[in-house]
């Protein structure tokens, strides 16, 4: 977990399973031990001289020390002697796991003392629940909160703890309706008061390690690619901020999935083996010429080569997509996909306007327009979230998910679907553009608002998460 203290120090942006708040943690260890970030932690490998590792370990210590007095103290809440208490704390003490795992760069220590401070602080207000709304109380529920919000931030298994309070409230708050003597203004202020300490302020907090976490990761990185184009965009070093921002008839652009692991828009000169056998059209994840395609108006119209003549494209236009390798159009029709047989295929065809066919056409639709001042609907690079709707087919050019076999050199595969679903699956957006007459977008009309963000980069994490499977080399049959 140290290397990633070293992508804070450099600034680089990153992607972990897990929350950011014992990893800012740890990230000042290292800032403390004067540690400059160019060392990563690799396993295996010994620390180089100036790295203070004995420093970084010691502070994670720090946080299993607490877990004695921590556990002593909570015993003493629940009614428990001092002797029983103590016998507690001490049995913390000598436990080997506990004292091994708290000497090492990792999470855990972090993790098991929030767990503990939250049982601590949970037990107070279980010793004070016949003295609600007296100052003892009101302390006890907000440190139980804190707790949470720490808990919670230094990993998801920290939700448990959340999980426990929370179903203890739901109890406490009916025992409460059930007495007779509750009022409803009293009732009322009973739901308050834990709404606000044991919902508001541990989101708050899981928030604001968010908030620090984008603040200090302002460099590109190896988790660019789990967040979107307009988030990359503000990242030093994505090259994705100076471009053109509107984009006009002549642009040549690439389009990316919003869903992960498709990647670009993307055309080569192989064909289908079987159907149509015209020219493939896929989702392909890397930077590549074949990425590139031509906006043109539709067969029978041209389009201005002029600042003076240009015209931008808006919502609801009808477009062809000419790829700029092969000069084969974006093309549907009424052929079965290759592999999702219930959609129609996608495929290059004809060469350039040479052989003029309607299922070239493309409608644009909008869905979500996230930069400011965009009042003629114009369709924007990053920014703008649409769908290209097939006039002719009235399908809807669809990333499914699914990888073609080798002769498609496994890459994404493409359609257009037949039931026009709403859906991520559908969405596409402009990630770069190239026009030689328009100027470079402004720094405000690219950023990425931090509720987004945040609710983009915890889908991440839980999409990481469900991916994860065991490791065989490190099965334990005790276990």
């Amino acid at each position: 977990m140290a290397k990633f203290g070293a992508y804070y120090i450099n600034s680089t942006f990153y992607h972990d399973v897990h929350p950011a708040g014992s990893k800012l943690l740890i990230a000042l260890s290292e800032v403390l031990a004067g540690f400059d970030g160019s060392f990563t932690f690799p396993s295996g490998q010994q620390y180089p001289e100036g790295v203070n590792y004995t420093f970084m370990r010691v502070f994670n210590a720090s946080f299993g020390v607490t877990l004695a007095p921590l556990a002593y103290f909570t015993l003493l809440n629940i009614g428990c002697s001092p002797n029983a208490a103590l016998l507690g704390g001490l049995l913390v003490c000598v436990d080997n796991a506990l004292c091994t795992i708290s000497r090492f760069i990792l999470l855990d220590a972090m993790l098991l003392c929030f767990t503990a401070m939250s049982a601590l602080s949970f037990s107070g207000l279980y010793k004070h629940q016949s003295q609600p709304f007296t100052r003892v109380w009101w302390v006890w529920l907000f440190a139980t909160g804190v707790s949470l919000g720490l808990v919670a931030s230094s990993k998801w298994v920290g939700f448990f703890s959340v999980g426990l309070v929370g179903l203890y409230t739901v109890w406490e708050l009916y025992d409460i309706f059930g007495q007779s003597r509750a009022r409803i203004r009293s009732y009322a202020l009973h739901w308050v008061a834990r709404i606000v300490a044991l919902i508001v302020v541990p989101l708050a907090i899981y928030m604001l390690c968010f908030r620090i976490h984008f603040g200090l990761l302002y460099k590109s990185g190896p988790g660019n690619s789990v967040m979107d184009s307009l988030f990359q965009a503000g990242l030093q070093g994505t090259g994705l901020a100076n471009q053109p921002l509107d984009i006009a008839y002549g642009s040549i652009v690439t389009l990316k999935s919003a869903v992960p692991g498709v990647g670009l828009l993307h055309s080569h000169a192989d064909t289908y083996p079987d159907g149509s056998k015209q020219q493939q059209v896929t989702g392909y994840t890397h930077t590549d010429q074949n990425n590139n395609w031509v906006v043109e108006k539709m067969h029978g119209q041209t389009r201005g080569n002029t600042l003076e003549t240009l015209e931008f494209v808006r919502n609801g236009d009808i477009v062809r997509l000419l790829h700029a390798g092969t000069n084969r159009n974006l093309h549907s029709h009424a052929v079965a996909a290759i592999q999702s047989k219930r959609d129609f295929e996608v495929s290059g065809y004809g060469l350039d306007s040479e052989y003029p066919d309607s299922n070239d056409h493309w409608r644009i639709e909008v869905v979500e327009e996230l930069s400011r001042r965009n009042t003629e609907s114009r369709l924007r690079t990053l920014s703008t979230r649409f769908r290209l709707h097939h006039t002719r087919q009235n399908c809807v050019l669809r990333a499914t998910g699914k990888s073609l076999p080798s002769w498609a050199w496994n890459q994404a595969e493409i359609v257009c679907d037949r039931r026009g679903r709403l859906d991520t699956n559908t969405i596409w957006n402009i990630e770069n553009h190239i026009n030689l007459l328009l100027p470079p977008a402004s720094a405000d009309d690219l950023k990425s608002p931090f509720l987004r963000n945040f609710v983009q980069l915890n889908m991440a994490m839980a999409r990481t998460n469900n991916a994860l499977t065991p490791d065989p080399d490190k099965f334990d049959p005790l276990t």
